[in-house]
């Protein structure tokens, strides 16, 4: 193909035309020839293939001498490489040299040929590009505000925009090179992307070139691996082609992305109560002796259920549940009376002595003897308060666990004490252990709290009269004397003399 020829032309030629190998004729006496043609034999794979075999190589016979030409067409696949020539190589020889004449051993015995590419790149014909690579992915965080990979939203894009600003860039390409926690899950509007490896993909772009001031975008689609778990998403492009690109023009070939990360844990934990309200009547009484746990007051019973979906791997999991046991004046206030768990992944809990440390049964009676004293409202809430019940379980990753755990209303302590309505306040936390890359939810937290809040109120106490009790007798004391006063008046009592009065 020749230097004048259109870029149209030359992607048509490339493709489509048909090329003819000539081959020598010499004059003399009869001989036949057996030669042997090759396409780009330098090459492991190549670029065209002869139109009769779809083969790269052909052979065939010619007699000598002969006037004639042989043609052998061949067409070009769809190839990477369209700026280096196409290599012919002929190799020949006489069929049978042992029975005639044989070829001059000074001479070569085989023909090389080049057939360029037409090129669009200027009188001096070399193409010098200028590259300009554009990446943004559809995911942000920084240092102090990590993006957080959630367990419904595991994939993101990259949207890639490649520009060149001078003459034509030939067989450009792409390479991505990506961490260990995101894969390639494929691309829209580019389907020449191909992964070299599991965290590396190659896409061409704008095959066969792109011409001066053109633009090219497309996206690539990544998703999370949850096999590993590293604190940051990385990916490193780097555009080339094989025109020449000058060295000060080459700083915008590159583009680094790096996105501090976060995973939200598979996690659902949750209680089937939220509060709970109990009420001392006025006229109960405060037991000689408690001989069986029924008999200490009312009755809670809290269950905790652990989900766990398993998307990104977490190691063991400690649950912490605290709750009031003593008051101030040292009254018990809540009592434990069992705790047990649905599965064996349970490593094990510090609550063997918070569970009926009275063992409380009819051979082992518990006499009560509250102190009175005035509760107030922060009574209930474990907050640096010496009489709470603190119980540490470890679990090991598991599909789902559940926690039943069995509290009584200590009954005498409140029927002693003076006090408005209070809550006690069981709280229950859930903390991922030696995991710095997992949360348990978007606050970026590590560990999640639920809380049970039972309130306790009190009848009036025994004995005192209420307020509007006292106001309406006082009024109905003041009608019933101004009753008595009218009836006097009516009777002339105030109207008699003195002495008749007298």
């Amino acid at each position: 193909m020749t230097g004048n020829q259109s870029t149209q032309e030359v992607t048509r030629n490339v493709r489509e035309r048909m090329y003819k190998l000539p081959t020598a004729h010499t004059q003399g006496q009869n001989q036949v020839l057996e030669y042997k043609v090759g396409l780009d034999s330098a090459r492991r794979v190549t670029r065209g293939l002869f139109k009769e075999t779809h083969e790269r190589n052909i052979q065939g016979y010619i007699t000598l001498p002969s006037q004639n030409c042989t043609e052998h067409i061949f067409y070009m696949l769809d190839a990477p490489d369209f700026l280096n020539p196409v290599e012919i190589l002929v190799e020949f020889e006489t069929l049978n040299p042992e029975e005639g004449p044989v070829l001059d051993v000074d001479l070569p015995k085989s023909k090389k040929a080049l057939v360029p590419f037409t090129k669009d790149c200027g009188e001096d014909g070399e193409c010098i590009s200028d590259l300009k690579l554009r990446a943004q992915a559809d995911i942000k965080g920084d240092r102090m505000h990590p993006y957080i990979v959630q367990i419904n939203q595991k994939k993101f894009n990259l949207v890639i925009k490649l520009i060149n600003q001078k003459e034509n860039a030939y067989n450009s390409r792409i390479a991505v090179i990506f961490s260990k926690n995101i894969y390639f899950a494929g691309v829209e509007q580019n389907d020449d992307c191909t992964p070299l490896g599991p965290n590396n993909v190659t896409c061409k772009v704008g095959y066969p070139f792109i011409t001066p001031d053109s633009e090219i975008s497309f996206k690539m689609k990544f998703e999370f691996n949850a096999t590993h778990l590293l604190s940051d998403v990385y990916i490193h492009l780097e555009a080339t082609s094989d025109s020449s690109e000058l060295n000060e023009t080459m700083s915008d070939n590159e583009v680094t992305i790096s996105i501090p990360i976060l995973y939200q844990a598979g996690l659902h934990f949750s209680s089937n109560l939220k509060d709970y309200r109990f009420k001392i009547a006025t006229n109960d009484t405060i037991p000689d002796v408690i001989k069986s746990i029924e008999e200490i007051g009312d009755a809670v019973d809290i269950t905790y259920m652990i989900e766990n979906d398993r998307d990104f791997p977490i190691s063991n999991l400690t649950m912490n549940i605290a709750f009031p046991f003593l008051s101030p004046a040292n009254n018990t206030l809540l009592y434990l009376t069992g705790m047990t768990f649905s599965s064996n992944n349970v490593g094990g809990c510090n609550d063997s002595h918070f569970v009926d440390p009275l063992k409380i049964d009819p051979e082992n009676p518990q006499k009560p003897v509250p102190a009175e004293e005035h509760f107030k409202n922060t009574i209930g809430i474990c907050e640096n308060n010496a009489g709470c019940v603190s119980i540490s379980c470890t679990i090991y990753p598991s599909s789902f666990v559940q926690f039943n755990m069995s509290l009584r209303i200590w009954k005498p302590s409140f029927i002693k004490a003076v006090f408005k309505p209070i809550g006690l306040i069981v709280t229950a936390t859930l903390t991922i252990e030696d995991s710095p890359l997992v949360v348990l939810n978007k606050a970026m937290e590590r560990s999640a709290v639920r809380t049970v809040t039972l309130t306790v109120s009190k009848d009036a106490t025994h004995g005192a009269v209420p307020i509007w009790v006292i106001v309406l007798s006082i009024l109905a004391g003041l009608l019933l004397l101004a009753l008595v006063i009218l009836a006097l008046w009516k009777a002339g009592f105030f109207r008699r003399p003195l002495k008749e009065k007298m």
